[in-house]
């Protein structure tokens, strides 16, 4: 649902054994093999062309303390989009169902850029509405963890990347939390 109308072509075959040998084919690959079939019709003259469109988001607790134990943190968005849908995980009800690219996001460390925790597990509360959990673990950095990418997917993978400045941009607060840790 949603797919650009027009023609569509075959990009890439990858073709696996079952020892992982491979062989990529291009579409003119598999033209040259004397392959068929490789170009379809969508008669559809609606297509989703426009990625997610993200206009909130917060991130909580404020502080929290790894001292002793892991510390769960949490991720609320709104996102709209136009025709096919957000894309969340599969056996998410009332968004899944996606085999492409997923919306995502990920918080980072400020003193310890190597430290980053990814929400996969996106689930829609309801209407446009989001949220998602990570878990930061014990021992990890302290001082500020912020935001450093959310990736927008729709269901025919239309995206957009969304940095900390760009959900500054759109006016997002709650950027920012605060790791007590020493």
């Amino acid at each position: 649902k949603g797919a650009a109308g027009g023609a569509w072509k075959i990009s890439l075959l990858q073709a696996y054994d079952r020892v992982s040998n491979f062989k990529n084919y291009s579409y003119d690959d598999l033209k040259a093999i004397g392959a068929t079939g490789l170009d379809v019709m969508n008669k559809s003259n609606v297509g989703d062309m426009a990625a997610p469109k993200l206009t909130a988001f917060s991130l909580t607790p404020k502080t929290f303390d790894t001292t002793n134990s892991d510390q769960t943190v949490t991720i609320n968005f709104t996102m709209s989009d136009d025709i096919s849908g957000v894309c969340l995980p599969a056996n998410t009800p009332g968004g899944g169902g996606c085999t492409g690219p997923q919306t995502q996001a990920t918080i980072q460390s400020v003193s310890a850029p190597d430290q980053y925790v990814h929400f996969y597990d996106i689930k829609k509360v309801s209407g446009d509405k989001y949220v998602a959990t990570a878990v930061i673990k014990k021992g990890a950095a302290g001082g500020a963890w912020k935001i450093s990418l959310l990736q927008a997917y729709d269901r025919v993978s239309n995206f957009k990347n969304y940095s900390y400045d760009d959900l500054k941009a759109i006016g997002a607060t709650g950027l920012d939390v605060m790791n007590t840790a020493k």
